[in-house]
């Protein structure tokens, strides 16, 4: 199979998206418009696109395969001042495309966009409630049923329930290249492609990864903490490492956090840890108000070193027979610190 593009829509897609619209709408009876298709002209659909492309808030995407189009969604905000924090999204794939990923593929796109471009603080939408395989989807993403729609639809005379689903959507941080999200369990395969390497985990005091079930579990009992978010690429959509402010035993106040981060050994020297951790600490800092933020290193763990520095974290202490548990073993580690006043220092020197 060709490989499968997510993009966004534009004008000239009108006509393609219009005869898309008439053929997922034979193929099912979730969506809003059956066999007939989406009612507008090609120069109404055209308006409808150009609007979309050029707003802030709302936005229309297409999964193509080669020319066609095998998947859309859509997101859009309301325009009142005290409904303007929450968006609503809609998804269809055509029925021959299914279990291939796309759907998911085009919910990360819509969130992603929802938080980082919309800023949005809740992601609504209805599903109808004996559509089992969509509902799966939307619960994977996190999204939770609020209520019940009784008779949203009338079909051939019959009424059909709804269910209404929410997410709400946890801090979102972007910088000129990166976008830094919460992890989803859909970024297992992702994540074991880069996990999985033993010159990853080891140099941090965590094991590699054994396969995409594997990561998946550690998306969801570790990677899914507060404070914790997936580094993706603007340019792929895909996330290529970790890294998060975590609470341990260096990191024992309330006002105090340790960072920590990981990165795919394909991207390495490319400035991406440092662009991803300036943003966190800004975020520590400003957002969240600490006071002070921890980052440690093992021994010979030269690059991890040589982030920290650059950085500008001061150096601390060094420990001998630190244990690492998950690997069983005692290492000397070498502990850092930067504190506010320190951060804000850098930040007027424009470090």
């Amino acid at each position: 199979m060709q490989e499968i593009r997510i993009v966004p829509a534009r004008p000239e897609d009108a006509a393609a998206i219009l005869n898309y619209s008439k053929l997922v709408g034979a193929e099912t009876e979730n969506l809003t418009f059956g066999e007939g298709g989406i009612p507008l002209t090609v120069e109404q659909e055209q308006e409808f696109l150009a609007s979309t492309a050029a707003s802030q808030t709302d936005r229309l995407w297409i999964a193509k395969m080669g020319d066609e189009i095998v998947g859309l969604a859509n997101y859009g905000v309301i325009p009142r001042k005290r409904m303007a924090h929450r968006g609503q999204l809609g998804i269809s794939v055509r029925k021959p495309f299914w279990g291939k990923g796309i759907g998911s593929r085009l919910m990360q796109t819509i969130l992603n966009f929802a938080a980082v471009v919309a800023r949005s603080e809740i992601v609504s939408l209805e599903v109808r409630s004996d559509n089992d395989r969509a509902i799966a989807l939307y619960r994977k993403f996190g999204f939770e049923k609020i209520g019940t729609f009784k008779g949203y639809f009338k079909i051939d005379g019959k009424l059909v329930d709804f269910d209404i689903m929410e997410k709400q959507l946890r801090v979102v941080l972007e910088t000129e290249r990166l976008i830094l999200r919460p992890w989803a369990e859909e970024d297992a395969a992702e994540c074991y492609r880069y996990a999985k390497d033993p010159d990853i985990g080891p140099a941090a005091g965590w094991p590699v990864h054994t396969s995409v079930e594997n990561s998946r579990e550690i998306i969801r009992n570790v990677l899914s903490k507060p404070e914790t978010y997936a580094i993706v690429l603007k340019e792929t959509g895909l996330p290529v490492g970790s890294i998060g402010l975590h609470r341990n035993d260096l990191a024992t106040g309330d006002d105090e956090a340790e960072l920590g981060y990981w990165l795919g050994k394909p991207y390495w020297g490319r400035g991406i840890v440092p662009e991803a951790a300036r943003e966190l600490l800004r975020h520590a800092f400003e957002d969240r108000n600490l006071a002070r933020v921890w980052c440690g290193y093992y021994d010979g763990n030269e690059k991890s070193r040589r982030v920290q520095e650059k950085l500008g974290f001061s150096y601390q202490w060094a420990s001998e027979n630190v244990p690492v548990p998950q690997l069983g073993e005692v290492r000397k580690g070498h502990v850092n610190c930067m504190t506010r006043e320190e951060w804000e220092t850098l930040r007027l020197k424009g470090k």
